[in-house]
C-alpha cells in the first residue's frame, strides 16, 4: 500500500449549481498543484457552459501499489468519476 493525495472536485452547470464531479489522485502537493493550474488552462476551451474546481482541502489516503502505479505514470496525477476514498488514519 502506498499513500497518494485525494483533492475532491466539483463542476458548475447553469441552473444546476455546484454539484460533486469526482476526485483527483497525486502522488504528491507540487503534483496536486500543477494538475489544477492544468485543470484551469484548459477550462476556457474544454468546458464552455461548467466550471470545474477543487471542492474542500485535498487530504491522504493508501492506495494499492498497482493503483499507484498507474497514479504516478500520469502527468500531475489522474481524474476518478464517483466518490472520493476514505481518508487514512
Amino acid at each position: 500500500m502506498r499513500e497518494v493525495i485525494v483533492q475532491p472536485w466539483e463542476e458548475y452547470e447553469p441552473g444546476r449549481g455546484y454539484q460533486p464531479d469526482g476526485y483527483s489522485l497525486h502522488i504528491s502537493d507540487a503534483d496536486l498543484k500543477a494538475f489544477i493550474e492544468d485543470r484551469r488552462k484548459a477550462e476556457p476551451r474544454a468546458y464552455a457552459d461548467a466550471k470545474l474546481r477543487p471542492s474542500g482541502n485535498s487530504y491522504t489516503v493508501l492506495i494499492p501499489d498497482n493503483i499507484y502505479g498507474v497514479v504516478n505514470a500520469r502527468k500531475h496525477g489522474i481524474h476518478c468519476e464517483g466518490i472520493p476514498p476514505q481518508r487514512s488514519h
